[in-house]
């Protein structure tokens, strides 16, 4: 009641009377440097590992990031898809113990995310059409798609993506967008019954902002 009774007072030096208001109150907002300034470190970071140092310019340099290839099958959708390619990539990870769920951040002094020396197997599930793999040469355009909440990469291949990616020739690729993936439901879960939890979602949100960014340099 004192902190509010603050407040009145302050919004009548403002010319604001008490009387005029429905609603008074004061809160804490973050800055734009609170909000990004972790995300952003990270992916400086894990790009110039790569050779890329000057992101700005938007002229990819340096390598791409690792990977290995588990499967691929040949024509699983006639007509639409020719062939559909499984594996994984290797991404710096900037959770502890790992980057799997309830994986969290450990913060150095100056409140940047601490890397883990173990990096992170992230999975790439990817679709070629039909449309780019026969008939006359045609580039296919590459395109990351992103599921929803506690989705997977798998719904890359689903009908509708099936046939955008043959109408417009567009080689899609998808990985789980960890923090918010099938993965992560147990997280969920956990926090809702415990919020000292909560970290644990938008610490790995982040891992999964990076993981998109090394699969669209991959």
């Amino acid at each position: 009641r004192a902190e509010f009774e603050e407040n009145f007072s302050k919004l009548e030096s403002a010319g604001i009377e008490r009387d005029d208001l429905y609603l008074a109150w004061d809160f804490t907002v973050a800055s734009d440097r609170n909000n990004y300034h972790r995300a952003l470190a990270m992916r400086d970071q894990a790009f110039a590992d790569l050779g890329d140092t000057d992101l700005s310019d938007l002229v990819p340099e340096g390598g791409a990031p690792s990977f290995q290839v588990l499967s691929v099958e040949e024509n699983p959708n006639p007509r639409q898809i020719a062939r559909r390619v499984k594996g994984t990539f290797q991404v710096p990870c900037y959770l502890f113990p790992t980057c799997g769920p309830f994986g969290t951040m450990q913060l150095g002094s100056d409140g940047l995310p601490i890397r883990n020396p173990v990096p992170w197997t992230a999975n790439f599930d990817c679709i070629v059409p039909v449309s780019v793999a026969s008939g006359p040469p045609a580039a296919g355009r590459p395109v990351l798609y992103g599921h929803g909440l506690f989705g997977r990469a798998a719904e890359v291949a689903s009908g509708p993506q099936r046939e955008l990616a043959q109408n417009h020739r567009m080689v899609k690729c998808a990985t789980d967008e960890i923090g918010m993936s099938e993965t992560d439901v147990p997280v969920a879960i956990s926090a809702l019954q415990d919020l000292s939890r909560f970290p644990a979602i938008p610490d790995r949100l982040q891992q999964g902002l990076l993981d998109e960014l090394y699969l669209g340099r991959l």
